[in-house]
């Protein structure tokens, strides 16, 4: 497959990394000037502006590493015009485009849709430890889900919560089938930027999300409890670990590199393998944009743009 990038910064260069190691080539890429004698974008191919990118039969999809108005103005374009692509998140869409999208009916996964031809980058979810995590749960009852993704940093030019928010509640609808109900609090740091704290409870999940967390560092763990033991999935140097507290041997059940989890995305949408990330994508934003906006914060619900 042959691909052109929308972006050519370091998420970009690891997404073209990934790709080429699972057989794809990169041909063009796009940004606001051409690259000028950059060994960290030689591989990229030729300057080509998104528009002709799209247009072009040379070019099976797009990878669209921009900043969120941009990447979003390029997903609608490629759902408009039928071109397959990846959308880094944040993808500013509460719905998925109608234009375009091709829908596997089949319900896979437990899921009412997947779409094979548009994907958002939550590449977390293609983690062996965390498909071998949920896989173990299936079946079993859950008591509770607690979701803490979070940092101190860094500023993007957008809100904190959209860069970890995505990742973190694309987690719950993973497992949980849905977004349930939760009341949200937030706090936002004026005097250091973009700098948001987010904390989610219902039921039976609770979230902390954001890049205004000073303590700690950045902490990325989903810990599940369920018919008396404690499984938890843990992002911690490098690697993704799955872990259950409570079984008779303490050792880690699986320890894989992060590299691995992105490969698996980027490997499946080469496949054209179906995914549910456009739909994650879009209700994880519905709730984030509440709770950004203030609107009803104490009562912002998954369902309540």
């Amino acid at each position: 497959m042959k691909l052109g990038f929308v972006g050519v910064g370091k998420h970009a260069q690891k997404m073209a990394a990934a790709f080429r190691e699972c057989g794809a080539e990169v041909v063009a890429y796009d940004r606001r000037q051409p690259v000028q004698d950059s060994p960290a974008f030689e591989d990229f191919g030729d300057w080509l502006p998104w528009q002709e990118q799209i247009k072009s039969p040379g070019i099976d999809a797009l990878i669209i590493c921009a900043p969120p108005a941009v990447t979003t103005e390029v997903a609608l374009a490629c759902a408009k015009a039928g071109k397959r692509c990846v959308a880094t998140k944040p993808l500013m869409l509460d719905t998925p485009p109608e234009a375009g999208i091709v829908i596997d009916m089949r319900n896979v996964g437990g899921t009412v849709w997947r779409d094979s031809h548009y994907y958002v980058d939550l590449w977390r979810l293609y983690s062996p430890a965390w498909l071998a995590m949920k896989d173990e749960l299936r079946g079993k009852t859950i008591q509770s889900v607690h979701v803490d993704f979070y940092g101190n940093g860094p500023v993007r030019g957008f809100s904190g919560l959209l860069d970890y928010g995505p990742h973190a509640l694309a987690f719950v609808a993973d497992l949980m089938g849905e977004i349930p109900e939760m009341t949200w609090r937030q706090e936002v740091d004026t005097f250091r930027g973009h700098k948001h704290a987010a904390w989610g409870s219902g039921e039976r999940v609770s979230v902390t999300t954001g890049n205004g967390f000073i303590a700690g560092g950045q902490t990325m763990r989903v810990t599940v409890k369920a018919d008396g033991l404690r499984y938890a999935w843990i992002e911690d140097e490098g690697n993704h670990v799955y872990r259950v507290d409570g079984a008779p041997s303490g050792a880690p059940v699986m320890v894989a590199d992060r590299a691995i989890a992105l490969r698996a995305f980027c490997r499946a949408f080469l496949a054209g393998e179906p995914s549910n990330t456009l739909r994650i994508s879009c209700e994880a934003h519905r709730v984030l944009a509440s709770i950004e906006s203030g609107r009803d914060l104490e009562l912002c619900r998954s369902g309540s743009p």
